[in-house]
């Protein structure tokens, strides 16, 4: 979900930006969930194309910033990435610590409440990004 609600959002904004999403665990050409296509449907947005990929040393390499959705999953990459571009979501958009909770397995209004807390931290980082670029 954050993947194609970060892309939305960067291109709203006019921020030449792309998000890819990787997963620790997940299973490699796997769909997404039929509750989180639900979810983002409901912005007008879609996952029927989406493929689920494992986070590889190629991607930690080539990206310019990794945002976890929580603090344990932040920990777990602190061994494999550079501390200067590991940072849970909130802790990047928002300054702030707390994590966005997993909602797999859960009711489509848990990945409801997921998307939209996705959507607040992602507009927080697209006005951080635009900041930042301002001040260049």
């Amino acid at each position: 979900m954050a993947e194609v609600i970060a892309n939305a959002v960067f291109e709203k904004a006019g921020i030449d930006a792309e998000a890819e999403s990787r997963g620790i665990f997940a299973e490699s050409g796997a769909c997404a969930s039929d509750y989180a296509r639900l979810a983002v449907r409901n912005y007008g947005l879609s996952l029927e194309e989406h493929i689920a990929k494992q986070l590889t040393p190629e991607d930690i390499e080539n990206a310019d910033i990794i945002l976890t959705m929580t603090a344990e999953h932040k920990k777990m990459l602190e061994k494999v990435c550079p501390a200067e571009k590991l940072f849970t979501l909130k802790e990047y958009a928002a300054g702030e610590g707390g994590n966005i909770a997993d909602p797999f397995g859960q009711s489509p209004a848990v990945y409801m409440e997921c998307a939209e807390e996705i959507i607040d931290c992602i507009n927080k980082l697209a006005e951080k990004i635009k900041n930042e670029k301002g001040n260049e």
